[in-house]
């Protein structure tokens, strides 16, 4: 089991992460590939279920070249 969801990566230049619940509610984004979601929202424990995380990167510093992956998470407490 792992605390907190992160993505490792070398060489990327550009990074964007994003975790969405249910009907697309954003729960988390950042732009540090070295933060992770832990699994809370301001604060407040997350409802354990399948989460989905967009991930915008690009390893080209320029010109920028940005791939987005799409995967869900399953979140259990």
């Amino acid at each position: 089991m792992n605390d907190i969801f992160k993505v490792k990566g070398k060489e990327i230049a550009y990074f964007e992460m994003h975790v969405y619940y249910r009907w697309g509610n954003e729960v988390y984004t950042t732009t540090n590939i070295g933060e992770g979601w832990s699994g809370f929202k301001d604060n407040k424990i997350c409802p354990s279920g399948v989460y989905i995380v967009k991930l915008d990167y690009s390893f080209n510093p320029t010109p920028v070249i940005i791939q987005t992956r799409i995967e869900r998470v399953n979140l259990i407490r």
